[in-house]
């Protein structure tokens, strides 16, 4: 919906390095790893 009804080209997305199931489901959702962004870890 938000490609073609609302123009968007991109979507991003994040998850935790120690919760490698949460990257397992965006790799299913067709998601494609583009890159790290150092220094920009939340401490929960």
């Amino acid at each position: 919906h938000g490609f073609t009804a609302v123009g968007l080209d991109r979507v991003y997305a994040a998850h935790f390095t120690r919760n490698p199931s949460s990257g397992r489901v965006m790799q299913k959702a067709g998601m494609l790893h583009e890159g790290f962004l150092k220094g920009h870890t939340a401490k929960w």
